[in-house]
Parts: C-alpha cells; structure tokens; sequence
C-alpha cells in the first residue's frame, strides 16, 4: 500500500478499509471493464492479418474481464473468436458449428492456426473462377512464292 493510502487508513477497521477502496477503485474498473468489452466486440480479423495474435489477444481479453469479476462463459468466447474471422475461414466456422466441438480456448487457437496455414498453401480462393478464352489465332498462309525470288520469264524466239 502507498504511504499516503497507510497513514489515511492506520485507525481504521480492516472491512471499513475494504469498502473505502473499494469504492474508490470501483469506478476505474467498470471504466476498463467497458473498454475491454469495446475491444472484444470492436475486433474483427482483417485480410492478410494472421488469426494466432489475433486469437491471442481475444483470449487476454476475456481474461482481464475475469479478473475483474465479470465471468464470461467459455461458448460466448468461442463464438466472439469465429464471428472475428474474416470471410476465408467461412467453411471452418460452418464444420465447427455443424459438429459441435468442446474445445479449450488453446485447442481453437490451434485449430484456427492450422486453418490457416492449410488455406495459405492453396494457391487460388475457393471462391475464385477460372476464365478460359478460346480466341482464334490467325496465320498467315504462305503461298510457296516469296518477292523478289521469281525467276524471271524467258521467252523462246524462232528464227
């Protein structure tokens, strides 16, 4: 405790101490509770980000709330991390909900990163198409006789 906290407080009960602090700091901890709260619902994976930092901080998130007192359950966590991520992981968020894992936070984190290295490797989006042309290419047709290698004409005189 701070020197000016010890002597404010030397004379005075321990559960009279509590509620004074408590009181004080009370008001800093619901202004943090609600900037952490902006935060979760705030972030959202960009396009070309990578999703472990991005997991990471969601998770550290969550847990500063809970130091603070304000229990959010496992579910809502999970479901705050897969409405994050970008398009490209739309096909790992239909397969985790149709399958209905029980996860840790750390296992999603892994699965999540492994997503996305299996999305690096290929090298078109799924959601691309590949456009073919048939253009006709024109040649120019050679006639077997090329100017200025004409022989020339001899004519035959009688006489």
């Amino acid at each position: 405790m701070e020197p000016a906290f010890q002597t404010q407080y030397e004379k005075v009960k321990a559960y009279d101490m509590y509620q004074k602090l408590d009181e004080l700091f009370q008001k800093e901890a619901r202004n943090e509770r609600y900037d952490i709260v902006c935060a979760l619902t705030d972030s959202l994976l960009g396009n070309g980000q990578a999703a472990s930092p991005h997991v990471i901080k969601i998770i550290g998130l969550v847990e500063r709330l809970n130091v603070l007192g304000s229990g959010v359950s496992k579910e809502l966590v999970v479901d705050l991390i897969l409405k994050s991520l970008p398009e490209k992981f739309s096909q790992f968020v239909m397969n985790f909900s149709m399958h209905k894992f029980e996860l840790s936070l750390n296992e999603l984190h892994k699965m999540i990163t492994n997503t996305e290295t299996n999305l690096g490797k290929t090298k078109t989006p799924i959601s691309s198409v590949l456009v073919v042309q048939n253009k006709r290419k024109f040649k120019k047709k050679y006639n077997g006789k090329a100017k200025g290698l004409r022989k020339p004409k001899v004519t035959k005189t009688v006489g």
